[in-house]
């Protein structure tokens, strides 16, 4: 269905027809599935097209793909009524492209650093809770977060030495958000369990320690 009207609508924000269509295949075999597999080529498409471009700048880059998730999850809302299938594929594609490119851990750490350094422009308080949770979203999907761990740290460390950390409640709040996702997503009975799971712990040891040792050095 590469050509067929549901990878039409898809590029043209048709989400009203789009809802139209998804009510009408209800009303047949295989008819949902047959739309969640046209939007899973088209989504697959436009995501290893992100990923195999040059990255001249890793914000706009990681930005690109969260406004990809942003458009997909607009239409699981309001044209498939949140169908599971539909937000099953949705993940299922963004892992599979996502982790491509090796350098995707490294992307998302960085895009993170710039939204929780001193001087962000035209960000408020709430604009950057906004985009860290975007974050998450993006961070559930990578399998090396041990890698990111690794590009997490140096990029906290270098905040908190240099003080340009944009607050302390900023910082708090998104290793807060790393635990809640490993426990809830991973372990969910069993918090910790998994060597995995230990490594929100492991960045918030490493900012006290960071946040100890910039203002001992003062």
């Amino acid at each position: 269905m590469e050509n067929s009207g549901v990878v039409y609508m898809l590029k043209n924000g048709k989400v009203d027809d789009l809802k139209l269509m998804y009510n009408l295949f209800g009303r047949v075999e295989n008819g949902h599935q047959c739309m969640c597999d046209a939007m899973k080529g088209y989504i697959r498409k436009c995501g290893e097209a992100l990923i195999g471009s040059d990255v001249d700048n890793t914000v706009a880059y990681v930005q690109s793909l969260l406004d990809l998730k942003g458009r997909f999850d607009e239409f699981l809302k309001n044209s498939f009524c949140n169908d599971h299938i539909f937000k099953q594929a949705i993940s299922s594609e963004f892992e599979h492209f996502l982790n491509l490119n090796p350098k995707s851990p490294e992307y998302l750490s960085l895009f993170i650093d710039d939204k929780l350094k001193k001087g962000t422009k035209g960000l408020s308080e709430q604009d950057i809770e906004k985009v860290l949770d975007q974050s998450i979203v993006l961070f559930k999907f990578l399998v090396d977060k041990d890698i990111f761990e690794r590009y997490y740290k140096q990029h906290l460390a270098k905040r908190l030495l240099y003080n340009k950390s944009v607050s302390e409640d900023a910082e708090k709040a998104m290793i807060s958000k790393l635990k809640v996702h490993h426990v809830t997503h991973h372990m969910p009975h069993v918090p910790f369990a998994h060597p995995l799971c230990n490594f929100p712990r492991c960045i918030h040891v490493a900012y006290v320690t960071f946040k100890s040792l910039y203002y001992y050095s003062r």
